[in-house]
């Protein structure tokens, strides 16, 4: 009897000791993490913008600054190294990086961004956007494609799933209604417009007819510009009563459309209708020019956060 007391006595002295150990390792644990997550609090904080430039720059409130841009920089790569799993700050690096003139750290960022969030508009587009400004048209248009066919509700409902992006959009001021009929919905019809463009510059002239088309279906304000580029699809195609059809009807929703005007004209030519094309050749002059063509579509091409 005596072994066995001693036995237990001396199994319960070793229990206690262990439990006791561990109990003070788990104590310093949570104290280490706690003032891990404290710091990491503090340093946010302290980096953290607070002109709210971003979303200005963004809606176009100011010009560019590149030292308030590196700024949002130091902060969101802090974001990204403390939450790894955030595409927003990604998103707004990729951002960043491309208005201060790093087109390949943007690239890499959009792409961590779309792994993270498949369906998040916005990267795809703006992606698509930087590698149609470097001529990457093949790449560019698999963006655009990834982006026109991302179901709305669900482009809306990733970006307000971060809390970085509902502190941006809170600062913005726009409504969620703003958000999903205005802003979203001129993301897609440039989705739409830039396939449009970049099936051009691929040659792919079927491709061109068909975004403008399916553009046409979406009901977006500024329908002339659809009509207008499949006009110019038609055209190259040298089905030119169907393109004559198109530029008619762009000119018809907008008498000032120097571009219709031009394309009208070539097409009246190739019709052997020399005289009415000489008219509005000549209108297409007057009114400014004419011979950009497509590339005057251009000329607005800007990244979007939201």
């Amino acid at each position: 009897m005596r072994f066995a007391d001693n036995f237990i006595w001396k199994t319960l002295i070793w229990l206690s000791t262990r439990i006791f150990v561990l109990y003070f390792v788990l104590i310093f644990l949570y104290n280490g993490l706690f003032d891990e997550e404290l710091r990491r609090v503090k340093t946010l904080n302290y980096l953290m913008p607070r002109s709210g430039y971003l979303v200005k720059f963004m809606t176009r409130e100011v010009e560019l600054e590149k030292e308030a841009l590196r700024k949002e920089v130091r902060y969101y790569k802090k974001v990204s190294q403390y939450m790894p799993d955030s595409p927003a700050a990604y998103s707004v690096l990729g951002f960043c990086y491309y208005y201060l003139g790093k087109e390949k750290k943007a690239v890499v960022s959009y792409e961590q961004a779309i792994s993270l969030a498949p369906k998040q508009f916005w990267n795809y587009y703006n992606s698509g956007i930087i590698y149609f400004k470097n001529k990457e048209y093949a790449k560019a248009l698999s963006l655009f494609e990834k982006a026109a066919v991302i179901n709305s509700t669900q482009a809306l409902q990733s970006l307000y799933a971060t809390k970085t992006y509902q502190g941006l959009i809170a600062k913005s001021g726009i409504s969620l209604d703003v958000m999903r009929d205005v802003r979203l919905t001129e993301g897609y019809r440039n989705a739409y417009l830039m396939l449009a463009v970049t099936n051009y510059y691929l040659s792919d002239f079927p491709g061109m007819l068909k975004a403008s088309l399916l553009a046409m279906t979406g009901n977006f304000q500024g329908e002339e510009i659809f009509l207008y580029c499949a006009g110019v699809a038609l055209y190259e195609m040298k089905k030119y009563q169907g393109a004559g059809v198109y530029f008619q009807k762009a000119i018809a929703r907008n008498p000032r459309d120097v571009q219709a005007q031009y394309y009208f004209g070539l097409t009246l030519r190739a019709l052997g209708k020399e005289e009415l094309s000489e008219r509005f050749l000549n209108q297409s002059r007057l009114l400014g020019g004419g011979k950009e063509g497509v590339a005057a579509l251009e000329k607005d091409l800007f990244l979007r956060l939201f």
